[in-house]
């Protein structure tokens, strides 16, 4: 219950800031332009909160909060006062109702670009992209992809993390043919190099793929559809924090034992051990432990519960007992860090914003070519799961979140589908171009197909979203 009413905060949150930023901007935008603003709302339906400036704006917190609008003086929603025209909306030139409705989606942009120069210049680590284990029957293990190396770029394009690596492969989404690896062996004990210091020299091995991720598993990323895991140093089965009442304290665990042995079989790492609770729901095992210069023996049953994630194994029992590793610093070949200047992180900050915009459009572009799947499509109730995930990383991933969202939400809002601000933006350049506005009766048809478009679209969303929860 704690995690749900977390969840709907984060998300709250983070759509209302930004809706508000999306709304501030058309309404700076007709303030510039002496253009009255009746309503700036936050949010839709019944307002829990409201108050009015000094320039006659009533600022609304309305009770759904899926979005938010900004009312301007309309003589086509009315009869003006004569001392009210010169503030009046729709008799302004195009070009400046142009401007108040590309507003919204631009500051959206710039709210990307500020919180990304924000990000990078307060630096941030990564993890070095080395493989570490091929999944069998896996693309990468028709090719035989060596672990222990380093993923240097892909198709090209340099990468020097596992977030790198992903931007790059996400560009494929859908498309079928190879993707180009260029790679580096790392000796994982200590670093170092074993390839040659030439680009040019480094193997480069070619993984042939299908429609991929077109229909991929929503818990599974670009590198695991390939088939790669990424390495991890082996981490000794030490216990560093029981859960009060979980099976390992029950069984007379402490903080500080080492896992020796299950059974008959030797247990040398965490993983091992995880898994071998993961598949014993409820069974008892022999455990064997080190404490200290003694050697104990143990009966644990791990308790069940079911996996609620998606994928095969979605409803499958799983055993845990309520015990967290002791956790140890990984190697420092393994983590990369970075940060920039005022001047470079700006730079940073732009070129990241307009790499996502680009592959924001092609993915749209695939999904109405049917190259990516429209299960691919998220609502409100994913959005809300990973605004809750990334609040619980830390404050760099829910910035990092709320930078991407604020993108997603600028370019939706920029298509030209009527009802949306693209829509009107279209509009508005067709009366540019022609001299004339359109004729109500187009105005209308296009209103009307765009909120039927819209609802497909969101009914679409929304059933995937109810569809991943349910499996």
């Amino acid at each position: 219950m704690v995690s749900f009413f977390s969840t709907v905060l984060w998300f709250v949150l983070a759509l209302g800031l930004l809706v508000a930023v999306h709304e501030w901007g058309h309404f700076q935008m007709a303030r510039f332009f002496g253009i009255r603003v009746l309503t700036f709302s936050i949010g839709f339906g019944k307002a829990w909160y409201r108050w009015k400036d000094k320039r006659g704006t009533e600022y609304l917190l309305a009770s759904i909060p899926l979005g938010g609008y900004v009312k301007l003086l309309d003589a086509r929603e009315g009869e003006i006062a004569a001392d009210l025209q010169a503030e009046e909306f729709s008799s302004r030139p195009v070009l400046q109702r142009l401007l108040v409705y590309l507003a919204g989606p631009l500051i959206n942009l710039i709210f990307a670009v500020l919180l990304y120069w924000g990000l990078a210049m307060s630096g941030s680590t990564t993890l070095a992209p080395i493989i570490g284990a091929i999944l069998p029957d896996s693309p990468a293990a028709a090719v035989s992809v060596p672990v222990h190396h380093e993923v240097v770029a892909v198709d090209e394009q340099p990468t020097d993390s596992w977030e790198a690596v992903s931007f790059a492969l996400a560009d494929r989404i859908g498309e079928t043919g190879e993707v180009r690896l260029t790679l580096r062996a790392i000796d994982v004990n200590t670093g170092e190099s074993r390839s040659p210091s030439e680009h040019s020299n480094l193997p480069i091995v070619s993984i042939p793929i299908s429609r991929f991720m077109a229909d991929a598993k929503p818990q599974l990323n670009p590198m695991q559809q390939l088939g790669i895991e990424p390495y991890q140093p082996v981490v000794k089965p030490v216990i560093g924090e029981l859960i009060r009442g979980g099976a390992a304290e029950k069984s007379g665990m402490r903080v500080g034992d080492e896992i020796v042995q299950v059974g008959e079989q030797p247990i040398n790492d965490w993983i091992k051990w995880v898994n071998i609770v993961r598949s014993h729901p409820q069974q008892a095992l022999d455990v064997t432990v080190r404490r200290g210069s003694d050697t104990i023996k143990l009966e644990v049953i791990p308790d069940a519960f079911e996996n609620k994630q998606s994928g095969e194994s979605a409803g499958v029992k799983q055993g845990r007992i309520g015990a967290q590793v002791k956790s140890l610093p990984k190697p420092g070949y393994l983590l990369r860090h970075h940060s920039a200047g005022f001047f470079d992180g700006f730079k940073q900050a732009i070129n990241k914003t307009v790499d996502i915009v680009l592959l924001t459009f092609t993915a749209l572009g695939k999904m109405l070519s049917g190259a990516i799947g429209l299960d691919n499509l998220n609502g409100p109730i994913a959005i809300a799961q990973y605004a809750g995930t990334s609040a619980q990383y830390g404050v760099v991933a829910f910035v990092e979140f709320l930078a991407y969202l604020s993108i997603g939400l600028g370019v939706f809002n920029i298509l030209p589908i009527p009802v949306l601000d693209g829509g009107h933006i279209l509009f508005a350049i067709v009366e540019w171009v022609k001299g004339k506005p359109l004729s109500d009766r187009v105005q209308q048809i296009g209103l009307n197909f765009g909120i039927g478009f819209l609802s497909l679209v969101m009914l679409i969303a929304f059933y995937n979203d109810v569809m991943r929860l349910v499996h």
